[in-house]
């Protein structure tokens, strides 16, 4: 987003010195998920957190602020095609999760692939 729009937009949506921005990305091995987070209501703020998300992800990857009500009503959730695919039994079971879960939540997984290839 140009800068001039962009401060529109979050002119539009900031709350309380708040910006509430969405992503949603799937990594190389088809697992997919979306997340929110709060940020200070900035044109900076929001370039730096966009930056990082682009810069890390592994495929692609959506990025774009979102009002105060998406925010408080996210569910977050998270998807592996690669494990349904291979489940003979049936899907895998996804489910929402609350933003205090998903926020203390901590991922044990490690790409080696990844990493050496430096998707």
């Amino acid at each position: 987003m140009k800068n001039q729009k962009l401060q529109e937009v979050i002119d539009e949506l900031k709350q309380d010195g708040k910006l509430a921005v969405y992503c949603w990305s799937r990594d190389c091995d088809q697992c997919e998920g979306d997340s929110m987070d709060l940020i200070p209501a900035t044109v900076t703020a929001y370039q730096n957190w966009e930056d990082d998300k682009q810069d890390n992800r592994e495929g692609p990857c959506r990025t774009y602020p979102v009002s105060m009500d998406d925010y408080n009503s996210f569910e977050a959730s998270f998807r592996d095609h690669r494990a349904e695919q291979d489940n003979r039994e049936g899907p895998c079971r996804t489910y929402p999760v609350s933003m205090d879960d998903y926020n203390s939540f901590e991922a044990s997984f490690r790409d080696h692939r990844a990493e050496q290839y430096n998707y």
